[in-house]
């Protein structure tokens, strides 16, 4: 069973969630599924101050798309943290495969989800370590559902509703998107190797040569795969190998 928290208005769902685990870890040095307990999730109609990746803002219009975070104990190695960017970005492909009934959805590496060259959402994913391990991470989603109109600051954005031209109940969309997460979410231990494959064989641009730029230098590269620290990487037009970390590639499109 699901437990969600509605927030008419938040600064930011990780922030909150965030707040609530200091909290309670107060009385303790670690936070267990028994204070907080998984998949514990807190949604908003509207948040002030969205987070974002690279330290970018999540815009998103009051009461039309999905804006969650939710919290997981995933019993791995701080060294292997990209198997959750793996399973969480999957799961949210399967939610949006099935919504749009299209397979014209990828992952922009290393965590958007996309709709041909249009961006539909994001993840962002906050862990806590413990010594070797990880004690929990908090997952921030946002996606669009019902928004028809972007700013015009915003580079590619796309809604489902854009999409289908259908309008959709934001409540049910959030539990079918948890129900489709955690059903990934429980397969890590006993599947990693196929989650692996299937994320690489579900990237934008896998396999196919393409325009980025790395630290300011415009280049063509074809992506190969992602290695076990999440890094990207790539085989440029002149035969070159890289392995680029987030902040060091940007997408030309």
């Amino acid at each position: 069973m699901l437990l969600i928290t509605t927030l008419e208005s938040t600064e930011s769902t990780n922030i909150y969630l965030q707040k609530l685990v200091s909290q309670k870890k107060e009385n303790s040095k670690n936070v267990s599924p028994t204070d907080i307990p998984e998949f514990y999730t807190v949604r908003t109609n509207f948040q002030t101050n969205g987070k974002g990746q690279k330290e970018n803002c999540w815009v998103s219009e009051p009461e039309k798309n999905i804006l969650l975070s939710t919290i997981i104990y995933p019993k791995i190695k701080a060294e292997d943290q990209f198997i959750i960017n793996i399973m969480i970005t999957l799961g949210i492909l399967d939610f949006c495969k099935r919504t749009l009934n299209s397979n014209d959805l990828t992952i922009k590496w290393p965590n958007d989800i996309y709709y041909k060259d249009s961006k539909l959402g994001g993840v962002l994913i906050e862990h806590s370590i413990m010594g070797n391990s990880i004690n929990y991470s908090i997952l921030g989603i946002g996606l669009n559902i019902n928004q028809l109109n972007f700013p015009k600051t915003l580079s590619n954005p796309v809604s489902i509703s854009q999409i289908t031209k259908q309008d959709y109940n934001i409540d049910q969309c959030v539990r079918d998107l948890l129900t489709d997460i955690s059903n990934r979410y429980f397969k890590i231990e006993t599947n990693i190797q196929q989650l692996k494959k299937e994320y690489l064989h579900s990237l934008y641009r896998y396999k196919e040569l393409h325009s980025y730029s790395i630290n300011n230098t415009k280049i063509k590269a074809t992506i190969n795969n992602v290695n076990k620290y999440g890094m990207l990487c790539l085989t440029t037009s002149d035969s070159e190998k890289l392995e680029c970390n987030f902040k060091e590639i940007s997408y030309i499109i």
